[in-house]
């Protein structure tokens, strides 16, 4: 269920027999790791939200990283107008939102950077330079995000240059 999904939910699959999610933070199942799993496997909450994000399919989460929220489309276009207006502050929210706002661009940039999360240690894992370079860019434009949590545990094709790579793009803003 939904409410067992903490922060935000950033995406959702149907698999057969399963649902798959991506979601900014930790799941009750990533974080219900017993003492002894952590022991003999090394698992952490960071390493269970990466290896259950796998799962879902690498052509959508690439989507991701070129989302454009004023592009999107809704059920119900009155859905989609309440939505972007409240993205833009705009108080008439039942109004067609403007075509173009910096607001659309700050979301895109934080929704971006959330997906590339979920896609850095998989570009890394197929040596796919495209989707690695991608996800940087996509990390570097974040201008709200402060903190960020990266899991590269069992990852064997991290090398030196990845990390100093992943380095150099944080944004100005992160915390030390």
């Amino acid at each position: 269920p939904r409410e067992a999904y903490s922060q935000t939910w950033l995406g959702e699959l149907s698999l057969p027999g399963k649902v798959v999610a991506i979601t900014e933070g930790f799941v009750a199942q990533d974080e219900d790791i017993g003492e002894t799993e952590r022991h003999i496997d090394g698992s952490t909450p960071a390493s269970r939200k990466a290896e259950r994000e796998q799962q879902f399919p690498l052509e959508l989460v690439a989507c991701g990283l070129g989302v454009e929220i004023q592009s999107s489309k809704a059920s119900v276009d009155l859905d989609r107008r309440r939505i972007l207006n409240t993205i833009v502050g705009n108080s008439d929210l039942g109004a067609e939102p403007p075509p173009h706002h910096q607001m659309y661009s700050n979301m895109n940039n934080i929704l971006r950077a959330r997906f590339s999360l979920a896609c850095l240690r998989r570009a890394v894992e197929d040596n796919n330079a495209e989707l690695w370079g991608r996800a940087l860019t996509s990390i570097a434009q974040d201008g709200a995000t402060r903190t960020w949590t990266f899991a590269f545990e069992k990852t064997a094709n991290l090398q030196p240059k990845h990390l100093k790579e992943l380095l150099s793009q944080l944004p100005p803003q992160t915390s030390a």
